[in-house]
């Protein structure tokens, strides 16, 4: 069998540190830290292989130019692929006509910037004591504009959700999830911490 991507893949994950030199007493650093390529799949709200799990079968991923398929799961592809907010849209059409690959969708890439300003205050000309001043801003890209430092990364997706059960056709009636590959920016917001610290 052919290996499939884990659940803890990710193609890039960057992370650095900086630190100018200090300047009368002002130190200033950086922490960037940023991951992309994180993986998701493509399931079925429901139990299909009969296993008593309802939240691990991949979807089969109807395609919706096969002759005979219903209007319904027509519509609902069609629809789905045309969203413009669907983050999901290539691997949907990767896999149009077959089996989900489990963990085949892959998240962009996203960063976070972190900031730490110190400034150290002596209480004597011997420089062995004294107060430093902290200020650590967290997502600082996130303090200048809302729409930077979020990410938009998605978790495993409901494609189809099983409705019912056809006895004479022996076949499951399926609905296509229309928010599938839609994401809220996520991320934490923005955050300032002051500090101070006596050193003798």
């Amino acid at each position: 069998s052919m290996m499939r991507y884990s659940n803890g893949q990710f193609r890039t994950k960057v992370v650095l540190y900086g630190t100018l030199p200090t300047f009368k007493g002002f130190t200033v650093g950086v922490r960037y830290s940023g991951i992309g390529g994180t993986r998701y799949s493509l399931r079925v709200n429901g139990n299909v292989n009969g296993d008593f799990v309802n939240s691990n079968d991949l979807a089969f991923v109807f395609d919706p130019s096969t002759p005979g398929l219903s209007e319904t799961i027509i519509e609902g592809i069609n629809n789905v692929l045309a969203n413009p907010d669907n983050l999901a849209n290539d691997y949907i059409r990767e896999s149009l006509g077959k089996v989900a690959v489990r963990n085949g969708g892959e998240n962009a890439y996203f960063g976070n910037w972190d900031l730490r300003a110190a400034k150290k205050i002596y209480f004597s000309g011997e420089r062995q004591s004294g107060i430093e001043l902290g200020l650590d801003i967290f997502n600082v890209a996130n303090l200048l504009n809302k729409e930077w430092g979020t990410s938009k990364t998605l978790g495993n997706q409901n494609l189809l959700t099983i409705r019912n059960f056809e006895t004479v056709e022996k076949a499951y009636v399926y609905e296509v999830n229309p928010n599938v590959g839609v994401t809220t920016p996520g991320g934490t917001p923005f955050q300032m911490q002051i500090s101070g610290k006596i050193f003798f």
